[in-house]
């Protein structure tokens, strides 16, 4: 299999020419999901009123109510407080995030050589925690999404301006990918 970046399957399998593009909106497990809420409308509304606005759980059913008297049938995108705060509850767990501790390699050395950090400036003698996630599921999840589709050089590529100078603007146009892909073990 020898991909030159054209369109693939999820296995890496060249597309056939003018094959339409994989409908990431449908919930058959083809994309990316807006699990466990109904659709991105509602996700977004839960965003708001749970992460960015903080509103109260009296407040949230208050707007409930409100937003159920404007639907035709009665009903609202949540129920109450405790529906949405089941939602949020529920979503993947897949998506957790990670923490190491580190601290001044300053401080490290002093503690191996048994001599005292009263010297090292307060910010070296901290322990300071870095949150992550999973770099490669979060590549996955960038490149799998359709919004970035006309963002995202997928191979790389030689650029040359008017004077047959080379012109590098971003990754996929550096020499590094380029010879990963010319080279035996490239694409």
């Amino acid at each position: 299999m020898v991909n030159l970046g054209t369109p693939c399957d999820l296995g890496g399998n060249d597309l056939p020419p003018n094959t339409p593009p994989v409908n990431h909106d449908e919930p058959d497990g083809t994309g990316p999901s807006w699990h466990p809420f109904k659709s991105r409308a509602q996700f977004e509304l839960a965003d708001f009123i749970f992460r960015r606005d903080q509103m109260s759980g009296g407040r949230i059913d208050e707007l409930m109510d409100i937003l159920a008297t404007m639907d035709e049938g009665g009903t609202p995108p949540f129920s109450n407080h405790k529906e949405l705060y089941g939602l949020i509850d529920a979503i993947s767990p897949e998506e957790k995030w990670e923490c190491i501790s580190i601290n001044h390699a300053d401080v490290e050395r002093a503690q191996m050589d048994g001599t005292s950090t009263a010297n090292l400036p307060t910010w070296k003698q901290g322990d300071y925690n870095i949150w992550f996630r999973d770099p490669k599921a979060l590549v996955q999840k960038q490149l799998s999404n359709p919004d970035f589709k006309d963002f995202i050089d997928y191979a790389p590529r030689q650029v040359f301006g008017k004077n047959h100078q080379r012109i590098w603007s971003d990754f996929m146009t550096g020499n590094w990918a380029w010879e990963q892909c010319v080279s035996d073990f490239g694409c």
